[in-house]
């Protein structure tokens, strides 16, 4: 074992409890903080520069990759919850205001979508419009389709805005 070897050695000993549970209270869960921790280590270990405080290199590097990880685990949730949302059949409008509608939806399809956000049925909304049940119901799916595309795009965007705020 090299020098250096002994060294990190040294340091790891001395410093990963304190070091895993300063981690810890940032990421609350044990796996997560093990693995953000390991990676601290690899960072410690791959450092050139002379090092006059350890310590504070050591807690500040734990501190900045806690807070990446949890970053990305956030990214990670509003991108599952936005799955989940859709995966689950949810009206896809409630990512939507009222003028987002009225850029999106043709002008032809609004009125057919606004009895539909009213809670008219099928059935209800071909006889209010004089058409087929089957009609409507193409022209829904449609409608919830291309909804579905423009908010995949927006959530991107809100995603990749948040990411920035974090």
């Amino acid at each position: 074992m090299s020098g250096n070897e002994q060294s990190l050695n040294t340091l790891v000993e001395r410093f990963e409890h304190d070091l895993f549970y300063y981690i810890l209270s940032f990421v609350q869960d044990r796996g997560y903080a093990q693995d953000v921790e390991q990676e601290v280590w690899i960072k410690i270990s791959r450092y050139q520069r002379e090092v006059h405080n350890f310590e504070g290199l050591l807690f500040t590097s734990a501190k900045h990759k806690a807070i990446d990880f949890i970053r990305k685990e956030k990214r990670n949730l509003v991108a599952l919850e936005y799955a989940n949302h859709i995966a689950d059949g949810e009206r896809s409008d409630n990512l939507l205001n009222r003028e987002d509608y009225d850029k999106l939806i043709h002008k032809e399809d609004r009125e057919l979508w606004s009895l539909h956000e009213q809670g008219y049925n099928n059935n209800e909304i071909a006889l209010i419009l004089d058409t087929s049940q089957k009609s409507v119901a193409n022209k829904k799916s449609i409608i919830r389709n291309y909804l579905k595309d423009k908010l995949n795009n927006k959530m991107i965007w809100m995603i990749t805005l948040m990411t920035e705020l974090i």
